[in-house]
């Protein structure tokens, strides 16, 4: 897996991509890469938020896709007063 995640994050560095990798990757790819990112492998870990990061510097359709994954965005409470924050993955 972690191979997989190391070539996924090198073929969305390269702008030539983006158009195949928005049509190719299914919802079920961007969801089992943010549950990557909740496993306690830290190398794992850093591979997943590599492969997010570089696939949504590929531009709105990438970051569409991973804004969609249940639970990579949203926010949290972060004490009694009424502050919220924005959590990622």
């Amino acid at each position: 897996m972690f191979t997989a995640l190391l070539v996924l994050a090198g073929l969305a560095q390269v702008d030539q991509n983006e158009e195949v990798l928005v049509e190719s990757l299914m919802e079920t790819t961007y969801k089992q890469i943010v549950s990557l990112a909740r496993i306690y492998d830290l190398q794992l870990i850093i591979s997943a938020l590599d492969a997010l990061y570089f696939l949504s510097e590929m531009g709105e359709a990438t970051c569409d896709s991973i804004s969609k994954v249940n639970h990579c965005i949203g926010e949290q409470k972060e004490s009694d007063d009424d502050l919220f924050y924005v959590r990622c993955c």
